[in-house]
């Protein structure tokens, strides 16, 4: 399965070069969802691939094939689609495709995922029986694969969120040397830093989907990092996926800064 999520991120990434400009067309959307035709077609691509035997949940889109089978997959068909929309040139925020793939209720019943990045080309990807793996990068190990400047990444912009942002700051009580606390367009890219260790960590207060939370738990906890949940202190795996709901979270190079973090915020 981590092949095919693989092929159609790739194909994702050509339809939306392909469509150039095109792409961003406003189409009609199912759903009453606002759309593009970028992401029209690759929904449209990946539910003629996966054929009826498996059940394909596409954020904003009908779900189509068996809803019977075994195997769910799960796609955001552009993750940060109103930056794409909105810009008129090269998007400078990151534009993401995630794909993952279910047998069960629990994020631990996550079996394949993979991501594809719009303007690099890059794509990572990870089953539960292999390392996570950048098709630029090679394998990656959350925490030991780059050099930077520690980083902690953030939702937390919304004013509802201040205190919290600003305990993570303090300069008395710091975890981290740097903190952006703003919206990056697209979370999955997010995740995808932790994973290959261009940051130590992302917490999202307001909570990721669950389209975008699948694919990077695996790739995350196939890097050797850590995704807990903001509302337990326990590791995502263990809670129940729905595709409707959002899911706070902290994901960090491994479980003890996981922890540390969401002592603080509790605190």
């Amino acid at each position: 399965m981590k092949e095919i999520l693989e092929e159609l991120a790739r194909q994702s990434i050509l339809i939306v070069k392909r469509l150039g400009e095109k792409g961003r067309k406003n189409v009609p959307a199912p759903k009453g969802k606002r759309t593009c035709l970028a992401e029209l077609k690759i929904y449209e691509n990946a539910a003629a691939n996966l054929g009826n035997d498996v059940y394909l949940l596409a954020e904003g889109f009908p779900a189509v094939g068996n809803p019977d089978s075994n195997m769910k997959v799960t796609l955001d068909t552009m993750d940060g689609t109103l930056y794409y929309v909105r810009q008129k040139s090269l998007n400078p925020f990151p534009i993401t495709i995630p794909f993952s793939a279910i047998q069960g209720d629990n994020y631990k019943d996550i079996v394949a995922a993979a991501v594809g990045d719009i303007t690099s080309g890059e794509i990572w990807s990870a089953d539960k029986f292999t390392q996570t793996r950048s098709s630029a990068l090679g394998d990656v190990v959350a925490g030991d694969n780059r050099e930077h400047n520690s980083l902690l990444q953030s939702d937390m912009y919304f004013l509802e969120n201040a205190s919290a942002r600003l305990n993570i700051k303090n300069p008395e009580n710091t975890i981290l040397d740097r903190v952006e606390c703003q919206n990056a367009g697209s979370i999955v890219s997010q995740l995808v830093r932790v994973a290959t260790s261009e940051a130590d960590a992302y917490i999202g207060v307001g909570g990721p989907t669950s389209w975008e939370a699948a694919p990077g738990y695996l790739l995350i906890k196939q890097a050797g990092g850590s995704v807990i949940s903001l509302n337990t202190g326990k590791d995502l795996g263990e809670e129940t996926f729905s595709s409707d709901e959002r899911v706070p979270l902290i994901a960090a190079r491994n479980e003890e800064l996981a922890m540390q973090l969401y002592n603080q915020i509790k605190a």
